[in-house]
């Protein structure tokens, strides 16, 4: 699996968001796509979804020269919660495979291995997040509206009212979160008043 430099940066990005700024994401998920291509020979691709903090970023990533229509079938594979990570960020990984079944004596056997039912780790449901194959440009859009409560932290607000205030921030303006979010760090390098006027 090839990680380009942006995927790399952007995961990079999603590591200090996460509060774990040493972590290598990018060597993981090469690590874990090298794995699970041994333990089953058409392996294809993965996708990695982690909700934390109100946010959800899901990242896709399938073998150079592959595309949404070689895949054939998925299992999930549920995470426990990161405990070291601060609200403790849920992950869910995916695995896909060109091959139909591919999957099925992997997740039986995980099943047992874990000690969880056999039905959570879910087969072909997931199938149409091979068509969202990118460097995400989902992990940009959360440092974006990260860094502008942190603008909006640093002026005063506490974290819930800069949460708040961006969300009327874009309702006022019929933008949504990341526009208003640019908006709010555009002001600090505009004249005038910071990002927030009281």
């Amino acid at each position: 699996m090839e990680i380009s430099a942006a995927l790399a940066a952007e995961l990079a990005l999603l590591a200090d968001a996460l509060g774990t700024p040493r972590a290598d994401i990018a060597d993981t998920l090469g690590r874990l796509a090298s794995d699970a291509g041994s333990a089953v020979g058409s392996y294809v691709g993965l996708s990695v979804a982690m909700a934390t903090h109100g946010n959800q970023v899901v990242v896709t990533v399938l073998e150079a020269g592959l595309g949404a229509t070689d895949v054939r079938t998925s299992v999930l594979l549920p995470l426990a919660p990161a405990a070291d990570v601060e609200g403790g960020a849920r992950i869910a990984l995916v695995l896909f495979a060109a091959v139909p079944g591919a999957f099925v004596d992997l997740s039986a056997d995980l099943a047992w291995l874990t000690g969880q039912q056999p039905e959570e780790f879910r087969l072909d449901e997931h199938l149409g997040l091979a068509g969202s194959a990118t460097g995400s440009s989902t992990l940009g859009a959360i440092s974006v509206v990260n860094q502008a409560l942190g603008v909006l932290i640093g002026d005063g607000l506490t974290p819930e009212e800069a949460d708040l205030y961006l969300d009327a921030r874009a309702v006022e303006l019929g933008v949504d979160r990341v526009a208003a979010a640019t908006l709010v760090l555009a002001a600090l390098d505009g004249p005038g008043p910071g990002p927030v006027s009281r």
